[in-house]
């Protein structure tokens, strides 16, 4: 999972899934990419269109950004830098943040009976007959050889 992933997207953490997605997965394996609809990191409009496509050999599978009030997120980012924003002020601005209900619910759907354990490669590891995330970097599928 990444917040944002398309062939024009640059950032750190999207080239960061895209490399370990399609050069660092197991033989046997598959990676796929959760996301959302946005490009713009500033805007986070959804510009894509929700749904699957395939990008360089991944399936990548976005979902909409839903509503949030960006004026409101950005008067309480000021303020969170400055240092002045309490407790209520970061949970209005964690509110107002970047959010996508129906990514949560695909994750939540993909976890069920998933045990999530951090693994060096972040990665998903494999737990009995099901493949369960271990981050929110990428998604990977399969057995290991």
């Amino acid at each position: 999972m990444v917040p944002r992933f398309a062939g024009t997207t640059v950032g750190g953490a999207e080239r960061l899934v895209a490399e370990l997605a399609t050069h660092a997965t197991p033989p046997g394996w598959r990676s796929e990419i959760a996301t959302t609809c946005a490009v713009d990191h500033y805007t986070w409009e959804n510009e894509l269109a929700p749904g699957e496509e395939q990008v360089d050999g991944l399936l990548v599978r976005r979902f909409p950004v839903g509503p949030r009030d960006a004026a409101r997120y950005e008067q309480l980012h000021a303020s969170i830098l400055d240092g002045k924003a309490g407790y209520l002020d970061e949970l209005d601005w964690l509110a107002n943040s970047v959010w996508s209900p129906e990514l949560q619910r695909f994750l939540e759907g993909e976890s069920e009976g998933c045990s999530a354990r951090p693994s060096g490669a972040r990665r998903w590891r494999r737990s009995g007959a099901r493949s369960c995330p271990a981050s929110t970097t990428s998604r990977t599928r399969g057995s290991r050889p």
